[in-house]
C-alpha cells in the first residue's frame, strides 16, 4: 500500500535520511512541545509534477479531520463525525516547504490542499519536487512569541505580541533580555512594540494592529515565563548537541517550540538590516487579552514538558469596554488579572459575546461559568455570555476598608457591590459566595494559625454573617433578581449548613434562595454525601483542596513546587465527590485555575461534571477544552459501538 503521509510521531522510527535530518519526529517523540501535525511525502505527487494523486489528496484530508478532532476518526461513521464538529470552529493549520514557502492560518480541506500546491510553486533554487518535504502543523495562535540563541554564557530572549513572522524577519522592535541557562534574569531593555500580527475575530484573517501604548510600555514576559524559555531551549541545545536559535510562542500557559535552526546559521535571520516595517493605514490600536499587570508576574506556566493539546481558535481583539470611567474611590468589578482596556483601544465591529468567548452559537454540555470579584465593567464578563456566575464578596470588603463593627457601613458597602453584579447578569443563574476572610484580614486580632482559624464557615451564628446575609437580602430585593444561590465556604461538617440554614430563615432567604457548599477540606470531601443531603448544590474549589489535601501553601516559595492540582490525592477527592453528587442528583461544579487546563478538562468532562467556572480571560480557552473533551467522549463511545453510532 502507498504512503502519502507520515504523522510527527511515526517519524522517529524512519530510517530515511530526510526523516533522521529534520529531526521532528525525534524532538516530536522526546517530549518537546512541537505541535502535532505529519508530512506529506513524495508519493502523494504525480511523478514530475506539483499536483497530488487522487488518492493523496483523500488520505491529506482524512489527516486534517484527524487534527482537527485531536483523535483517530477512521472507525467512526460519518454521523458522528458530523456532530463532534457541530458548531466547532475549523482547525488553523500551518503549512511550510521545508527549507522554503511558509502559508499560515490555512483553514479548511480545500485550503490544505491549495496551500500544498502553493507551497511547491516555489520551491529553493535548485532542488526538485521529489526532494521537497511539506510539513502541515497545528497553528498555535500566540499572545506572545519571540526567539532565543545562546549568547556567550547566557540566552538572549527577544519578546513581543502576536505571532513570531515579523519579529524574526526583524519587523518588530522587541523587548531583549538577557538570562541564565537556569532562567535567571541578568539584564532587559525595553523595546516600542509598536504593532503585532494577529487573527481578527471577526474574519479568522492575519491582521496587522498598534499596540496599545499601556502594553508597549511594559515587558512583554514574565520572570516565570523567561525561565521556562530558558529551560525549554538548554534541554533542546543537550538533544540536539549544538546552540540552536530556537523560534517560540506563548498561547494560554503553554510554550511551544516553532522552529529551530544551528546558531551561526540563523543569526544572520535574525538580524536582517531591513528596517522595521510601520503598520498599515487601516489597522487600529488594540489591548491585547490576557496579559497580566505586573502584580500578577510569577503566575503558574507550563514546564517545558510536552502534552498534546486542543489548540483552538482563540483571538487576540475584543470589543471596547472602556466607555465607563472608574469614579473615585470605585473598586474595578473584576480581578485584577483582568486587564481593563483603555477607551477607544479596541477594535469595533465584534458581533455581541466574542471577545472573551461568548461566540454565541457554541453550547456545550457541561456548563460554563465566570468568576468575579468586584464592581465594575461586569458587562465586560456578561458579554462572554457565561452560563453562569460566582460572586466572591473577599476584595469587595477588604478594598472598603470597612470594619464589620460598623455594621451600617459595613452592609450597605456590600449590598451596592452585590446589587451590581446582579443587574449585570439579569438572566443568569448568581452563585453569591459568603466571605472567607481570616481574621487576621479584618484586623480582629491574630491568631497563630489564620489559614485554619477563625474563617468561612466556622462564623455561623456570629454579627459579621447576620450582617452579610442582610446585605444580600437587601441587594436581591433591590435588583429583582430570581435566580440567585448562596455559597458556604470553608465547611467541615453537615452542622454547619444546617446553621447556614437556621440564618438564612432568619432573613426570610430560604424560600428565595438555594443554598450550596463550597468543597475545599478533606473533610468535606469525606461526607460529601452526608453535605448532598442538606446541599441544594456543591463546588469545588481546586485551588484549596490542592493545598488543604497536600499541606502545601501554593504563596510560599519555598514549598510552591509540591503544588500539584492533578495529584493523585486530588483527582481520588474529586472523583469522589462527582460520584456522591450523581448518586443523589445534586448539580456539582469546580472552579479554580486548572480547570481550564486540557488534561483537567478531560478529567472533569469524563466524571460528568455540571459545570466548570473560570476566570474572565480565561472563558474561550475553557470552552474551546471543553468542546475538545465532549467531543472526543462522543468518539470514545462512536469508536466503542463502532459505524452504528
Amino acid at each position: 500500500m502507498v504512503e502519502y503521509v507520515r504523522w510527527f510521531r511515526e517519524l522517529a522510527d524512519s530510517q530515511e535520511d530526510w526523516a533522521k535530518q529534520l529531526k521532528l519526529g525525534e524532538l516530536y517523540v522526546a517530549g518537546f512541545p512541537i505541535p502535532s501535525g505529519f508530512i506529506i511525502l513524495s508519493s502523494a505527487f504525480k511523478p514530475d509534477t506539483a499536483e497530488l494523486s487522487e488518492q493523496a489528496e483523500q488520505e491529506i484530508a482524512e489527516a486534517y479531520r484527524q487534527l482537527h478532532a485531536s483523535y483517530p476518526t477512521q472507525q467512526v461513521s460519518q454521523a458522528a463525525k458530523a456532530m463532534i464538529n457541530f458548531g466547532r470552529n475549523q482547525l488553523a493549520l500551518l503549512v511550510r516547504l521545508d527549507k522554503g514557502k511558509t502559508i499560515p492560518n490555512v483553514i479548511g480541506e480545500e485550503a490544505l490542499l491549495s496551500a500544498i500546491k502553493e507551497c511547491l510553486s516555489e520551491p529553493p533554487t535548485g532542488s526538485d519536487i521529489s526532494s521537497n518535504l511539506i510539513i502541515v502543523q497545528k497553528m498555535v495562535n500566540p499572545l506572545k512569541s519571540g526567539i532565543v540563541q545562546p549568547a556567550g554564557d547566557n540566552f538572549l530572549v527577544k519578546a513581543s505580541y502576536g505571532f513570531a513572522g515579523p519579529i524574526v524577519r526583524g519587523q518588530v522592535d522587541t523587548d531583549e533580555y538577557a538570562i541564565s541557562k537556569s532562567g535567571q534574569v541578568v539584564q532587559k531593555k525595553l523595546g516600542a512594540k509598536e504593532s503585532a500580527l494577529i487573527i481578527d475575530q471577526s474574519t479568522r484573517e492575519l491582521r496587522q494592529v498598534n499596540v496599545n501604548i499601556s502594553q508597549r510600555d511594559r515587558f512583554a514576559l514574565h520572570d516565570r515565563e523567561l525561565e521556562v524559555i530558558a529551560k525549554l531551549a538548554n534541554k533542546l541545545n543537550e538533544h540536539l548537541g549544538q546552540s540552536q536559535l530556537v523560534q517560540w510562542a506563548i498561547e494560554g500557559h503553554r510554550v511551544y517550540v516553532l522552529d529551530f535552526e544551528p546558531a551561526a546559521k540563523a543569526i544572520e535571520m535574525a538580524m536582517p538590516e531591513e528596517a522595521p516595517s510601520e503598520a498599515t493605514a487601516d489597522t487600529v490600536t488594540t489591548e491585547l487579552p490576557g496579559l497580566l499587570p505586573p502584580a500578577q508576574e510569577g503566575k503558574p506556566l507550563a514546564e517545558p514538558s510536552f502534552e498534546e493539546p486542543f489548540l483552538p481558535s482563540k483571538y487576540l481583539l475584543e470589543r471596547n469596554t472602556g466607555e465607563r470611567k472608574i469614579s473615585e474611590g470605585e473598586e474595578p468589578f473584576l480581578s485584577e488579572r483582568e486587564y481593563l482596556p483603555e477607551k477607544g483601544g479596541v477594535t469595533e465591529g465584534l458581533a455581541e459575546g466574542q471577545g472573551l468567548g461568548g461566540e454565541g452559537l457554541r453550547k456545550t454540555g457541561t456548563g460554563i461559568g465566570v468568576v468575579i470579584d468586584m464592581r465594575l465593567y461586569a458587562e465586560r464578563a456578561a458579554r462572554a455570555n457565561p452560563d453562569m456566575v460566582l460572586l466572591r464578596l473577599e476584595p469587595l470588603i477588604l478594598n472598603a476598608g470597612i470594619s464589620p463593627l460598623n455594621r451600617g457601613e459595613y452592609i450597605s458597602n456590600i449590598a451596592r457591590g452585590v446589587q451590581a453584579a446582579l443587574e449585570a447578569f439579569p438572566d443568569k443563574e448568581m452563585q453569591v459566595c459568603l466571605p472567607d476572610i481570616r481574621s487576621d484580614q479584618l484586623d480582629e486580632g491574630l491568631e497563630k494559625n489564620p489559614m485554619l482559624g477563625w474563617h468561612g464557615a466556622r462564623r455561623m451564628g456570629s454579627e459579621h454573617i447576620d450582617s452579610e446575609l442582610q446585605a444580600v437580602k437587601q441587594a436581591v430585593q433591590a435588583s429583582g433578581h430570581r435566580n440567585v444561590r448562596l455559597l458556604l465556604p470553608f465547611v467541615t461538617h453537615q452542622s454547619e449548613v444546617k446553621k447556614a440554614e437556621d440564618m438564612m430563615f432568619k432573613h426570610g432567604l430560604s424560600n428565595q434562595i438555594k443554598l450550596g457548599v463550597v468543597i475545599e477540606t478533606p473533610a468535606a470531601v469525606h461526607i460529601a454525601d452526608l453535605l448532598c443531603e442538606r446541599a441544594d448544590f456543591i463546588i469545588a474549589d481546586i485551588d484549596h483542596l490542592t493545598e488543604f489535601l497536600l499541606a502545601v501553601d501554593r504563596r510560599n516559595e519555598k514549598v510552591a513546587q509540591h503544588y500539584n492540582s492533578k495529584h493523585p490525592a486530588v483527582l481520588k477527592a474529586l472523583s469522589a465527590v462527582a460520584k456522591a453528587c450523581k448518586e443523589s442528583n445534586t448539580k456539582f461544579y469546580v472552579c479554580g485555575e486548572a480547570v481550564s487546563e486540557s488534561e483537567m478538562v478531560d478529567f472533569l468532562v469524563k466524571n460528568r461534571v455540571d459545570g466548570l467556572l473560570t476566570s474572565a480571560e480565561k472563558l474561550a480557552s475553557l470552552r474551546s477544552e471543553i468542546f475538545r473533551a465532549e467531543r472526543k467522549l462522543l468518539l470514545d463511545v462512536a469508536a466503542d459501538k463502532g459505524q452504528d453510532f
